[in-house]
């Protein structure tokens, strides 16, 4: 779905490391349902708690060098 026309990205904060969603759909009543599912299933959470496991882990094998 690369070529989808319609494209929203959800980014968590301003910096480079903040989580983002990208959401693609062919059409707006598809984006929206899209939208509506990601909500309903609390992706953004689960997205944001994972991207903050993946930066701890990743500062810690840093700091370990």
């Amino acid at each position: 779905m690369e070529d989808a026309p319609y494209t929203v990205t959800l980014k968590a904060g301003s910096g480079i490391d903040a989580p983002w969603i990208i959401v693609r759909a062919d059409t707006a009543d598809r984006l929206i349902a899209r939208l509506s599912e990601l909500q309903r299933k609390d992706v953004d959470r689960i997205v944001s708690r994972l991207a903050g496991s993946l930066q701890a882990s990743y500062k810690y094998q840093q700091e370990a060098r």
